[in-house]
C-alpha cells in the first residue's frame, strides 16, 4: 500500500503534475516487501492524470538526494539542476515519452 498526493499545476509557466508526496509502508520497501511495483503504479497514476487534464504527460517531483538516481535507472526521470550532498537544488522531469512507458509497464 501507498499513497501519492499530486498538484495540477496549470500556470503557464509550469503546465504539469507534481508528485508532492510519495509514500510506500514499510512492508513493501527493501528485500522483504510483501507487494512489488507500489512506487511503480503510484507514479504511472501521476503521469496518466498528467495526460488526462491536457499537461502532455509532464510530471515534477523533488527527489530525496539519495533517491536522485534510482529515479533515472528505474523510471526513466531526468534531472534539472545541481546536485548536492545535502539537498538536491532541482527537481526530476518525466517527460512524454518517459511517462507513455511509465504508464504502459505499471498500468496497461
Amino acid at each position: 500500500m501507498g499513497l501519492v498526493c499530486i498538484i495540477d499545476h496549470t500556470e503557464a509557466n509550469i503546465n504539469a503534475i507534481e508528485i508532492e508526496l510519495l509514500e510506500v509502508c514499510y512492508e513493501n520497501v527493501g528485500v522483504q516487501k510483501i507487494f512489488e511495483g507500489i512506487s511503480g503504479c503510484l507514479i504511472a497514476f501521476a503521469c496518466r492524470e498528467s495526460f488526462k487534464r491536457g499537461h502532455d504527460g509532464f510530471v515534477l517531483l523533488t527527489p530525496k538526494t539519495d533517491l536522485i538516481e534510482h529515479y533515472i535507472k528505474k523510471y526513466g526521470f531526468h534531472f534539472v539542476g545541481i546536485k548536492s550532498i545535502s539537498r538536491p537544488q532541482g527537481f526530476m522531469v518525466a517527460d512524454s515519452d518517459v511517462s507513455r512507458q511509465i504508464t504502459k509497464a505499471y498500468l496497461d
